[in-house]
């Protein structure tokens, strides 16, 4: 009997010692749960926005650090998973997955028929193509005491945050720029407690703050919060994209999946378009033709062009093809799946519409 209980006591004993070994958030941990739960639950935030939860679905990964939208699927990933997961993103089934071999896969974004995703263990960004799931680039991010977490890419460069180490207690939390040609940082005072997950919509960043469950609008050229949003799902909020139109967020609290609408003026599909204008840019997802109404602009006033969301010049549209003031854009068959900004410029106004191309 003495040699049973003996027996029992150092299996619980291994079992609590693996738990303290990673928290709620996928992170290694010295500290025991209550005390994380504490870190992360006795902070508050006066001003908080309200949220709108459009959808919601189980995640298929326990321990979700991020997701990212490739204009048709939705991707999520997480700790000790050693994938990629592709969902639907109407009802979150599973359409397709691909194989990473690094567990700490803690920051994620697509671009340009690539998936990049940050690999916290040896602190790389590891380009992964969408189509054939091989490893087509990594990118060396290490700084010192660097632990990156969330990606971004605008105009060429990677965004991610770094919040220094896996604790909430760590300072110095850090939003970085790497621009991989140059290699070469830029280092910014993160807006937060413990920045994870970040976002761009085309004119601002997101970034959520782990600690208090909270998204911030960020202004890009100054870095500094604009607006800030309660996250669903519970304590652990920590992947963060932008699909054209909605925000989506993952949590490990609840283990689910969040299509959210943060507010009209900043998500909504035509969120720079005035009134007056009535510009319309249809379907908002595209496959082979985009129509563009200019509304009361005049078209012999006008230069209209294609972006996409890192900045980088597509297309300029032709304006030979009108009719009642619209014209149509036959989408490229090379160009990838994805968000994309339609950019009307008069010479009193430069108007910017989203769309998304699902091929």
């Amino acid at each position: 009997m003495k040699q049973i209980v003996t027996l029992l006591a150092l299996l619980i004993s291994s079992f609590a010692l693996q738990a303290q070994q990673v928290d709620f958030m996928g992170f290694p941990s010295e500290v025991e749960s209550d005390q994380v739960n504490q870190a992360y639950t006795s902070r508050h935030v006066d001003g908080i926005n309200s949220v709108d939860v459009v959808k919601a679905f189980p995640s298929p990964v326990t321990y979700t650090s991020d997701v990212a939208f490739d204009g048709e699927l939705l991707w999520v990933t997480g700790y000790g998973a050693y994938k990629l997961f592709g969902l639907n993103p109407e009802d979150g089934s599973l359409v397709e997955t691909i194989d990473i071999d690094f567990i700490r896969p803690y920051g994620m974004t697509y671009s340009n028929g690539n998936l990049f995703v940050v690999n916290n263990d040896d602190k790389t960004i590891v380009q992964i193509d969408r189509a054939t799931g091989e490893v087509m680039n990594t990118f060396s991010v290490e700084q010192e005491e660097t632990y990156p977490t969330g990606l971004e890419i605008i105009d060429g460069t990677f965004w991610f945050n770094d919040p220094r180490g896996p604790y909430p207690s760590t300072e110095d939390d850090q939003t970085v720029k790497y621009n991989p040609v140059e290699n070469s940082f830029e280092d910014y005072s993160a807006v937060g407690e413990f920045p994870s997950a970040i976002a761009f919509d085309g004119d601002y960043l997101w970034s959520i703050d782990n600690v208090t469950q909270t998204i911030h609008q960020i202004d890009k050229g100054t870095l500094q919060s604009v607006k800030v949003f309660e996250t669903p799902g519970g304590i652990y909020p920590n992947g963060l994209t932008f699909d054209g139109e909605f925000m989506w967020i993952s949590n490990n609290d609840s283990d689910s999946i969040y299509q959210i609408r943060l507010a009209d003026e900043v998500t909504a599909i035509n969120e720079n378009i005035t009134q007056e204008n009535a510009l319309t840019v249809y379907p908002s997802i595209a496959n082979e033709v985009l129509n563009i109404n200019l509304g009361t602009l005049d078209s012999d006033e006008v230069n209209v062009e294609c972006y996409n969301m890192q900045g980088q010049h597509i297309a300029n549209i032709s304006l030979e093809e009108m009719q009642n003031n619209t014209l149509t854009w036959n989408i490229p068959t090379e160009l990838a799946n994805g968000v994309y900004i339609c950019s009307v410029q008069s010479q009193t106004e430069n108007i910017s519409k989203k769309f998304i191309v699902k091929k």
